[in-house]
């Protein structure tokens, strides 16, 4: 399916292009914009795992439709910010004003 450029569009700031993808991985954006992201993390998926474009487009869809994308984000997303906090406080205890 042709997608139209003005339906994929990913924002003309950081905080447009987050809240967009906040919207698609939370299942809430438009058809599009989930073609897109299935399309893009389909091919991740099938080159990491050696899958075929289909397979890992298959994998990706029931990720993106499950939930389980936003799961992982959610993970990741809280293991970056606690090791920022933890490493921020480690600087406090290295380095004295």
């Amino acid at each position: 399916t042709k997608l139209n450029p003005a339906d994929i569009f990913g924002g003309s700031t950081v905080e447009e292009s987050a809240k967009i993808f906040e919207k698609v991985i939370k299942g809430e954006g438009t058809p599009a914009q989930g073609s897109v992201v299935v399309a893009n993390a389909g091919l991740a998926i099938s080159c990491y795992k050696n899958l075929s474009i289909e397979e890992g487009i298959a994998q990706a869809r029931e990720s993106l439709l499950s939930g389980a994308a936003l799961n992982m984000f959610k993970k990741v997303f809280e293991w970056f910010y606690l090791k920022n906090l933890y490493f921020n406080w480690l600087s406090t205890l290295f380095i004295k004003s």
